[in-house]
C-alpha cells in the first residue's frame, strides 16, 4: 500500500482502486484454488510453489513500480488514455498476480491439514487463526519496526525472502500426499447442510457478512480519525488490533467447537452481536470518550482503538469457521467450501468498502451508514437463525430474532448521538459540518472568528498570520510571478493572498472535494470566483509529477507531517518532482513545523530541501518556519518589490497584523525583515552531515508521529517538547545570517538595530509558548509553584510574551503580590492591546488597590473593544461587593 500510494497517489479513489484490486485478486485466488485443491495430491508442495511465486513478485515490485513512470510518459506522448484508466491498468498488472497466488494458499492449507469430518469447525478455526496471526505479526513488525529502520524496499525484500524460504521448506518437506479419513465422532455433530437452497442462503449471508465487515472498516477509519491522529503508527496499530481480534475469535471457536451443537444459531449470534456492539460503541455520547483521551498519548490511542475494534473483530473471527461448518460437514470438500466462501466474503467486502466509502458516507452521513451496516449484520443473524439453523426449536429462534431486532431499534433510536457532529464539536459552537470522501470537515466559531478543522486538526482561521506570509513572502521575493500553484487549500488563506499580487494564474490542488464546497458555502471565500483561479481535484504530488505545466511559484501547504502521506512532500523525490515543474528563476515555498520535529529531523528536512534547491533561505513564521528555495536564482528581496507593501493598499492592510504583537505589524519594514533567519550558507552549516529524507525510508513520518496526539500531553511530553524547541532554536541562533544577505539595498543602522531586537524576540517566542503549555498543565495538576517557575522561564525567554505575562500576573495576584501582577498585566497589554479580559482583570486589581481612575480607564477601554462586556464587568463588581 505504501509503495502504491507513492506511485498512484493518496486520493481516496487511488487507494480504493489499489484495495479493490488487492482484494479482488484474493477472491479470485480463493475461488480458483478452492475448486482445484481437491484434485491436488500434494497440496503442501503446491502451496510452496505459490509462496515462491509470491516471493518472486514481491522481489520484483520495486522494479515494476519504477516502470510506471515510463508507462505514464509513454501514454502522454503516444496514446493520451485517461490517467485514471492507466492507473487502474497498472495497478492490476502489478498487484493482481501475487494477490491471486495469496488467495490460493488458504484452500491448499485446509486441503493438507483437515482429515476428520467431525472437526471441520476446529480445523478451519485453527488454520484461519494461524494464518491471520501471521498477518498480524507481519503488519506489526513492518509498521512498527521495519519501515522506520530499513525502509520500504528493504522491507519488501525481507518479505520476499521469507516467502521464498517458506516455499522451499514446504516443497522439501511437503512431499507426502494428503490423507483424508473419516473418524467416528465422540462429540455432538452439527447436522450437515445438504439442501442446495439452504447452502445458497449461507453463501449469500457470508457475502453480506463481508460487505458489512469492510463497511465497518471504512466506518471505523472515519470514526477513529475523530479521536486518534491519522499516522503510520496509528494505522499500523488499528490493523494489528483488528487482526489480533480475528485471531482470538477463530481460536475461541476452535476451542469451543466440541460444545457447539447449533452452528447456525452460533453464526447468527456472532453476526447480531457484531451489529449491536458496533452500534453501542459508536453511538456513545462524546463525553464518554473524555476518559480515554485523558490518558497519555500512546495509552489513549491503544485504548480507544481497542474499545472500538476488539470485540467486533473477535466476533468476525468466530463467524468464519462457523460459516464453513454450515456449508459442509466433510473434510474432503472443505477446501472447496473454504475457497468459495472466502471468495464470496472477500467479494462482498470489495462491494461494501466501495459503496460505504463512495456512496453511503458522502451522501447519507456517518450515522445513517452506521445504522445500515449494523442493520445488515443483525439481518444476517436473523436470517441465519430462521433459515440456516434447523436443529434448534423454531420458537427459540423466533424469540431471539424479535429480541435482537428490538435491541437494535432501541439502540438506534434511543441514543440521540449525532455522528460526526458531536465529536467534531465536543461542546464547542459547530457552525458547519461536512462528511467528505476521505475526511470529516468542521467550521467552528470561536468568539467572533471562524476556524476550519479537518478530522479535529486545525487548518486555518482569519487570524492565521503565518498562512498569509506563506503567500506574501515568496510572491515578494520573486521579481514577477505569473503562474502559481498551491498544494492544499486549507481554509483558503494562502491561495487567496496570492491573488493580491499581480499574477496571471493560480492553480489550487486539493485532495478532498468536499472542502471546496465547504469553502464556498460555509466560509467567506469569494476569491474562488476569481477568473485566475483553477481548482484541481488531485493528489498534489501526483499532479506535479504527471502535469506538463510550469510555474513561477510552488507553495506546498502541507505542514502536519505526522498525517499519513504528508511526509511524502518532504522527500528528495518529491522535491525533484517540484523542481521539474519550476520555470527558470522559479521559487518553491514550504512550511517547516518546528514543534513536530526533533533536532535530527529538523536538520534532515533542511538538508533534503537544500540538496535540490541550493539557493534557499529560512524565514521565521511562528513555529511554522518557511523554507523558500530556487534552483538558480539568489533569494534577495528587491527594493522595488519591498515598496509594494506600501503602494499596494490591499497588501498593506493584510499585513497590518503581527505574529505576536499588535504593536509590531508586518507592514513595518523592521518587522517584516526580522523574519529572515539565514540563507544558503547558514543552511549549509546548519544541516552539514544530516541524512537525506527519501521515499524509501519514512523516518520523518515516524519522528513527527511521536510528537502528535489528540490526547492530553503528559508533563514529560511537554518537557520533551520544550527541549526540542530549545535545541532547534539554539541551532538557528548559532547560524543566523545577516539581514542584509536578503536585501539588494543597505538599510540604515537604526533599522538594522530594530530588526535584530525583533529577531531575538521571534526566536524566544516558540520556546516561551511551549513553556506556557507546560505551565498550564502543571496548574491543572495544582502544582502551582512549578507552574509559576515555568511562567518565569517563559517571560525570561521572551519578555514581551502576552499570554505568559497575563498568566504570570494571575499567579502573582493569587499570591497577593499585586504590584508585580499589575506590571505583568501592563506588559501583556503593551504587547497585544486587543485583550478585553486582561483589561478587566487589571481594572479589578487597580480598583482593589485604590487606583479607581486607572481602573475606570481599563474598563472603558475593554468596552471599546467589546461593548457586550458590560454585563461581565457588572457581574464582577457585584461579586467583589462594589
Amino acid at each position: 500500500m505504501r509503495k502504491a500510494s507513492l506511485v498512484f497517489g493518496s486520493t481516496t479513489y487511488a487507494v480504493a482502486t489499489v484495495l479493490a484490486v488487492f482484494f479482488g485478486g484474493l477472491a479470485v485466488g480463493n475461488y480458483a484454488f478452492g475448486r482445484t485443491a481437491r484434485r491436488v495430491t500434494q497440496p503442501l508442495r503446491v502451496y510452496g510453489l505459490l509462496e515462491i511465486g509470491i516471493g518472486l513478485f514481491a522481489a520484483a515490485t520495486p522494479w515494476l513500480f519504477r516502470l510506471t513512470d515510463a508507462a505514464y510518459a509513454w501514454n502522454s506522448e503516444a496514446f493520451h488514455i485517461p490517467a485514471a484508466l492507466v492507473s487502474t491498468l497498472l495497478v492490476g498488472l502489478i498487484i493482481l498476480p501475487p494477490t491471486v497466488l495469496m488467495g490460493g494458499t488458504l484452500p491448499l492449507v485446509v486441503r493438507a491439514t483437515l482429515s476428520a469430518d467431525d472437526r471441520i469447525t476446529r480445523g478451519v478455526g485453527l488454520v484461519y487463526g494461524l494464518n491471520t496471526l501471521g498477518a498480524a505479526g507481519g503488519c506489526a513488525l513492518c509498521g512498527f519496526v521495519l519501515l522506520r529502520t530499513i525502509g520500504v524496499n528493504a522491507s519488501i525484500a525481507a518479505a520476499a525472502i521469507v516467502s521464498l524460504a517458506a516455499g522451499m521448506v514446504l516443497i522439501w518437506f511437503g512431499g507426502g500426499s494428503s490423507s483424508l479419513r473419516n473418524t467416528e465422532s465422540t462429540v455432538p455433530v452439527v447436522a450437515p447442510v445438504t439442501e442446495a437452497p439452504r447452502a445458497a442462503i449461507v453463501h449469500f449471508l457470508f457475502f453480506l457478512s463481508g460487505f458489512a465487515a469492510l463497511g465497518y472498516e471504512v466506518l471505523w477509519t472515519r470514526f477513529l480519525s475523530l479521536l486518534v491522529l491519522s499516522s503510520v503508527e496509528s494505522y499500523t496499530l488499528t490493523l494489528t488490533v483488528l487482526l489480533l481480534g480475528m485471531v482470538l475469535g477463530s481460536f475461541l471457536t476452535a476451542v469451543l467447537s466440541p460444545r457447539i451443537r447449533h452452528a447456525g444459531l452460533a453464526f447468527g449470534a456472532a453476526q447480531v452481536a457484531t451489529g449491536l456492539a458496533v452500534l453501542a460503541v459508536l453511538l456513545q455520547p462524546w463525553t464518554s470518550w473524555r476518559f480515554w483521551l485523558s490518558l497519555s498519548s500512546g495509552a489513549s490511542e491503544t485504548a480507544i482503538i481497542g474499545v472500538v475494534l476488539l470485540v467486533p473483530a473477535m466476533l468476525s473471527g468466530m463467524s468464519y469457521p462457523l460459516a464453513i461448518r454450515l456449508v459442509t460437514d466433510r473434510a474432503d470438500t472443505a477446501c472447496l467450501t473454504v475457497g468459495t466462501m472466502t471468495g464470496l466474503n472477500t467479494l462482498g467486502g470489495i462491494v461494501g468498502s466501495l459503496l460505504v466509502g463512495f456512496a453511503a458516507l458522502p451522501w447519507l452521513g456517518m450515522k445513517a451508514t452506521l445504522l445500515i451496516c449494523t442493520g445488515i449484520s443483525v439481518a444476517i443473524g436473523l436470517a441465519a437463525w430462521l433459515f440456516a439453523e434447523r436443529t434448534a426449536r423454531r420458537s427459540v429462534r423466533v424469540s431471539l430474532a424479535v429480541a435482537a431486532l428490538a435491541v437494535w431499534l432501541l439502540l438506534g433510536v434511543a441514543r440521540d448521538t449525532r455522528l460526526p457532529e458531536d465529536l467534531l464539536a465536543h461542546g464547542r459552537n459547530l457552525v458547519a459540518c461536512r462528511e467528505g470522501i476521505g475526511s470529516n470537515l468542521a467550521v467552528i466559531r470561536d468568539g467572533g472568528m471562524l476556524r476550519l478543522e479537518i478530522d479535529q486538526l486545525w487548518q486555518g482561521d482569519e487570524a492565521a498570520v503565518h498562512q498569509r506570509m506563506a503567500a506574501h513572502l515568496p510572491a515578494l521575493l520573486h521579481p514577477r510571478p505569473q503562474d502559481v500553484v498551491v498544494v492544499g487549500l486549507g481554509a483558503g488563506l494562502t491561495p487567496s493572498r496570492f491573488l493580491m499580487h499581480d499574477i496571471r494564474r493560480l492553480d489550487c490542488v486539493e485532495i478532498e472535494p468536499e472542502l471546496v464546497r465547504l469553502l464556498r458555502e460555509d466560509l467567506p471565500s469569494p476569491w474562488l470566483d476569481d477568473p485566475r483561479v483553477r481548482v484541481i481535484m488531485a493528489d498534489g504530488r501526483q499532479h506535479l509529477a504527471r502535469s506538463s505545466e510550469e510555474y513561477d511559484l510552488i507553495s506546498i501547504e502541507v505542514g502536519q507531517i505526522f498525517r499519513t502521506g504528508a511526509a511524502a512532500f518532504y522527500t528528495a523525490e518529491s522535491y525533484r518532482i517540484a523542481r521539474s515543474r519550476l520555470r527558470p528563476g522559479g521559487l518553491i515555498c514550504q512550511f517547516v513545523p518546528m514543534r513536530l520535529l526533533d533536532l535530527p529531523s529538523f536538520r534532515t528536512v533542511i538538508a533534503t530541501f537544500c540538496r535540490e534547491f541550493p539557493e534557499s533561505a529560512l524565514w521565521y513564521n511562528t513555529s511554522e518556519l518557511l523554507l523558500i528555495g530556487s534552483v538558480d536564482a539568489p533569494l534577495r528581496l528587491r527594493r522595488e518589490r519591498f515598496v509594494a507593501i506600501e503602494e499596494n493598499a490591499a497588501l498593506r492592510n493584510d499585513l497590518d497584523v503581527g505574529y505576536w504583537s499588535t504593536n509590531r505589524p508586518l507592514n513595518r519594514p523592521e518587522v517584516f525583515l526580522a523574519g529572515y533567519l539565514m540563507g544558503r550558507h547558514g543552511l549549509a552549516s546548519l544541516s552539514q552531515g544530516a541524512s537525506i529524507c527519501r521515499d524509501d525510508l519514512p523516518a520523518l513520518e515516524y519522528a513527527s508521529a511521536t510528537t502528535s496526539s489528540l490526547a492530553l500531553p503528559t508533563t514529560e511530553q511537554l518537557i520533551d517538547a520544550i527541549d526540542r524547541q530549545v535545541d532547534i532554536t539554539e541551532l538557528i541562533r548559532k547560524n543566523l545570517g545577516r539581514v542584509t544577505e536578503a536585501m539588494d539595498w543597505v538599510p540604515d543602522a537604526d533599522l538594522l538595530a530594530d530588526v535584530e531586537a525583533i529577531r531575538a524576540a521571534n526566536l524566544g517566542e516558540n520556546v516561551a509558548s511551549q513553556r506556557l503549555k507546560l505551565a498550564s498543565a502543571l496548574a491543572l495538576q495544582e502544582q502551582m509553584v512549578d507552574a509559576q517557575r515555568e511562567l518565569h522561564k517563559a517571560v525570561r525567554d521572551m519578555p514581551e510574551h502576552a499570554d505568559a505575562n497575563r498568566l504570570l500576573g494571575q499567579s502573582y495576584q493569587r499570591a497577593g503580590r499585586f504590584d508585580a501582577a499589575v506590571t505583568c498585566y501592563r506588559q501583556s497589554l503593551d504587547t497585544r492591546q486587543d485583550q478585553p479580559d486582561v483589561l478587566i482583570e487589571l481594572g479589578q486589581l487597580l480598583e482593589l488597590t485604590g487606583r479607581r481612575a486607572e481602573a475606570q480607564a481599563c474598563f472603558e477601554q475593554a468596552l471599546q473593544i467589546d461593548p457586550l462586556l458590560v454585563e461581565e464587568i457588572r457581574r464582577r463588581h457585584v461579586r467583589s461587593g462594589r
